[in-house]
């Protein structure tokens, strides 16, 4: 009902939750398999596929959001990068596995978008309350533009990702 925030350089939430790692814990041995993945810090909420072999997650960057997948059933788990920093999460996550447990669908960022930046006008993230309508705080510097800045920041083009090879296919 507040609304949501949006940190228009990288089309993600503003005050999105991350994490540090992830590591994996067998009911059945001691220890524990920790993911390997370059980054140490930024890391989305873990989305698991139907199956339960593969683990797919978000990565912040200064300039995106990424996505990553690791296969989770291999004694060392690696993860490897499936987007580079194009995945709209300004509504949330923005992938979902599909029924088969292969293919990823995801919401990204439209070329002209990225192409574009972030707008130099926006001094903070883009306040939106319910229905996608601006928010009270901050708007009225914006003037007319906020409508056309708040659906800037929210388009999205959906791509399906092949988690086996790492292919993309656009949908729409």
């Amino acid at each position: 009902l507040a609304g949501i925030r949006i940190d228009p350089r990288t089309n993600g939430a503003a005050d999105e939750r991350s994490y540090a790692g992830f590591a994996l814990r067998s009911l059945d041995a001691p220890g524990e398999r920790r993911i390997v993945h370059p980054s140490s810090r930024g890391l989305g909420y873990p989305v698991w596929a139907p199956d339960g072999l593969r683990v797919a997650f978000s990565s912040m960057r200064p300039d995106g959001i990424e996505l990553w997948v690791a296969e989770v059933d291999r004694p060392r788990p690696r993860a490897r990068r499936m987007l580079g920093p194009v995945l709209n999460e300004s509504l949330g996550r923005a992938c979902r596995w599909m029924p088969d447990a292969r293919h990823l669908l995801c919401r990204v960022a439209p070329e002209e978008r990225r192409a574009q930046g972030a707008s130099s006008a926006l001094l903070g993230p883009l306040a939106i309350g319910p229905g996608g309508q601006p928010g009270p705080v901050g708007w009225s510097a914006f003037g007319r533009r906020a409508d056309d800045l708040v659906r800037r920041h929210l388009a999205s083009r959906l791509v399906l990702v092949d988690a086996g090879s790492g292919g993309q296919r656009r949908i729409g």
